[in-house]
């Protein structure tokens, strides 16, 4: 995960879904891989989490 984290990679934001888990809703993935690295409530919650740790995100799927 450093790597990506490093080169400020391109994220996606999803709604996943993994039903009748303590997942949070929203995924956070490397563009074009099945690589999330974290999951939050609200996709701006996760796009605000996202810049903070320097990512681009390029598709936020509600």
């Amino acid at each position: 995960m450093t790597d990506f984290l490093e080169a400020g990679a391109e994220v996606v934001i999803y709604k996943q879904n993994k039903r009748g888990s303590d997942v949070p809703p929203y995924a956070i993935a490397v563009a074009g891989t099945a690589f999330w690295i974290d999951c939050c409530e609200t996709p701006e919650d996760a796009t605000v989490l996202a810049h903070s740790l320097g990512l681009n995100v390029v598709e936020v799927r509600r």
